[in-house]
C-alpha cells in the first residue's frame, strides 16, 4: 500500500475503499498525524477521523473501540519519541516497531486483559490499563 498525501486525503474524505483501511493504515494515519501535529490535536484527529470514516462508509459504529484507539495512539507516540532525534521515515519506523503490527501478540495485551478491551465501557470511553500502566513519553 502506498501511504501518502493522497491516501490521507481519501481517508479524511471517506473516499478510501474500506478494504484499504486495515491495521497498518490505522498505524500510518496515526504516525502521520503525530508527526505533523501536537499530541492532543493528533489524538483528536485520529479519533474523529476513524469515527468519520465509519460514518461515511455506513459501517456499524459499534466496531469503534475508544480504549484500543487511544492506547495505540499512545504507544505509537512512545515509539515515535524513542527516535526523536532521528526523524525516521515511515518505512524506518515500521521496521523499528514491528510489534505495533502484531495481531496475535498485540502490545495491547501487555496492558489489558482481553475481557477489559471487549467491554462496553472500553468501547465507549478510555479505560485505564488493568495489567500494568502504559509507558510514559
Amino acid at each position: 500500500m502506498n501511504f501518502d498525501q493522497n491516501f490521507l486525503q481519501n481517508f479524511e474524505s471517506g473516499e478510501l475503499p474500506e478494504k484499504d483501511f486495515d491495521h497498518a493504515a490505522h498505524v500510518w494515519v496515526t504516525w502521520y498525524y503525530l508527526s505533523h501535529f501536537n499530541f492532543p490535536d493528533a489524538k483528536n484527529k485520529v479519533r474523529s477521523g476513524i469515527k468519520n470514516f465509519l460514518k461515511v462508509k455506513k459501517l456499524d459504529s459499534s466496531i469503534y473501540n475508544e480504549t484500543i484507539t487511544v492506547v495505540f495512539i499512545h504507544l505509537i507516540e512512545v515509539a515515535r519519541r524513542s527516535h526523536a532525534n532521528e526523524h525516521l521515515t515511515w518505512d524506518q519506523f515500521k521496521a523499528s516497531h514491528s510489534e505495533l503490527f502484531y495481531k496475535k501478540n498485540s502490545p495491547l495485551f501487555t496492558y489489558y486483559r482481553l475481557e477489559t478491551l471487549q467491554s462496553k465501557e472500553a468501547k465507549l470511553t478510555f479505560v485505564t490499563p488493568d495489567l500494568r500502566p502504559l509507558p510514559r513519553f
